[in-house]
């Protein structure tokens, strides 16, 4: 008997259907200080909503737009959300922010060290982008 097997990217779906903005997909994988893939690590990932807010009330605690990704088996995540807007009254910086096994990141979606963006047929942006652990993550 043959068998197929199909491993799939580990998917986090933040923003719904309904979440107002331009519809983002983040590809990407997690590597090691030893250059391999990561299998299992947890990517806490947030951002603020089209608008700049990261709460409806603009209150303080957690952002509305986040959640929680492991990367699979080669180390590859996938994020589906929206592209996060500036903060009100900011000209640039639209960001995500993500902790990695309890470090920080961030990914700047514009301005000089920005990463690059690419919209599909269907209007999508599309972006890839791999992170490389420093000593003493997993």
């Amino acid at each position: 008997m043959n068998a197929t097997i199909l491993l799939l990217c580990a998917v986090l779906r933040i923003a719904s259907a309904a979440e107002p903005g331009q519809r983002l997909v983040l590809t990407g994988h997690v590597f090691g200080p030893d250059g391999k893939a990561r299998p299992g690590v947890a990517l806490e990932v947030w951002h603020t909503d089209a608008s700049g807010h990261y709460r409806a009330d603009n209150g303080d605690g957690p952002a509305r737009l986040r959640g929680v990704v492991r990367t699979d088996a080669g180390g590859a995540y996938a994020i589906e959300t929206i592209k996060p807007g500036l903060y009100p009254g900011a000209t640039h910086g639209a960001h995500m922010h993500f902790m990695i096994d309890g470090k920080p990141e961030m990914i700047l979606f514009d301005g000089p060290s920005s990463i690059r963006l690419a919209r599909d047929a269907h209007g999508v942006l599309h972006v890839s982008h791999d992170f490389h652990l420093k000593g003493g993550a997993k």
